[in-house]
């Protein structure tokens, strides 16, 4: 006699809810670090904060008998140092939690005049020329102050890089209907 056997298979796709699973992590691990480098960055702070207080009483409340030039020299070099690594806290919290986007229709042109008109001194300064050209006239949908501040950051390294007399151009225009800086 011949028996019939029969089986039954259920196979459930699980990739969403692993990748659900993995973003959630990713999220809290976010979250922890973001808090982490919040407490690092009042326990580095307090400290700073008293280091910068006592070199503004030094510069403005005290005198040295002697070497009056170096002791200022050496309190201005401690205020910009104190500035130096409060700015790289900054960037460290801005690592750990990073921005939230506020994105909005932007003119393309108002914002690479905005752009130039920040950068452009800098440039002058060292002897660069700077040139900004904006061929796209529509909106362009960013968020300004990050965008903002990450073409500045790239045009500063460039013109840490060229030498007096060099160029810096910096174009905005449409190709294949994407918006290409350059």
């Amino acid at each position: 006699m011949i028996q019939n056997e029969s089986r039954t298979a259920v196979i459930k796709d699980l990739t969403k809810a692993r990748r659900m699973e993995k973003e959630i992590q990713r999220k809290e691990k976010f979250t922890a670090m973001g808090e982490l480098a919040s407490g690092v960055a009042h326990e580095i702070r307090n400290p700073l904060n008293a280091i910068s207080m006592i070199a503004q009483r030094f510069e403005k409340e005290f005198t040295p008998s002697a070497d009056v030039e170096e002791y200022r020299s050496l309190t201005q070099v401690l205020k910009r140092e104190i500035t130096r690594v409060n700015g790289i806290i900054q960037q460290f919290l801005r690592f750990a939690r990073p921005p939230i986007v506020r994105s909005a229709r932007v003119s393309a042109s108002d914002f690479i005049e905005h752009i130039s008109a920040l950068f452009h001194g800098q440039a002058e300064e060292k002897n660069v020329i700077f040139i900004a050209e904006c061929s796209y006239d529509a909106t362009i949908q960013i968020d300004a102050e990050q965008m903002t501040q990450a073409l500045l950051n790239l045009l500063q390294n460039a013109l840490a890089a060229t030498q007096p007399g060099g160029e810096i151009r910096l174009r905005l225009n449409c190709h294949d209907e994407d918006v290409v800086l350059r």
